[in-house]
């Protein structure tokens, strides 16, 4: 009922926004001889509205898997484990 009535004031309103994109490679060691590659999208975005006398940003970050791969070896003839040597039987 009130919402047409009244006094009009014009409100302009700014949004200001920025973001940062890292690419994360990280290879660890996944039992003997393989390996465990993991890529991850690391995103920072920032937004910002700024209306007249206050402005607040919100931060949102997220962390997105593209790719985890295990990457498998051959297994060795011996494996030494610095006191004796064991030898695989093929």
């Amino acid at each position: 009922i009130f919402l047409s009535n009244g006094i009009k004031v014009p409100i302009k309103l700014d949004v200001v926004g920025s973001h940062n994109i890292d690419l994360l490679v990280e290879a660890k060691p996944y039992g003997i001889n393989s390996s465990i590659v993991l890529i991850y999208l690391d995103v920072s975005i920032e937004v910002q509205v700024t209306i007249p006398f206050q402005g607040d940003a919100i931060e949102c970050k997220q962390t997105i898997p593209l790719s985890i791969e295990i990457i498998n070896s051959d297994i060795p003839e011996y494996y030494y484990n610095g006191a004796t040597p064991i030898i695989s039987a093929k």
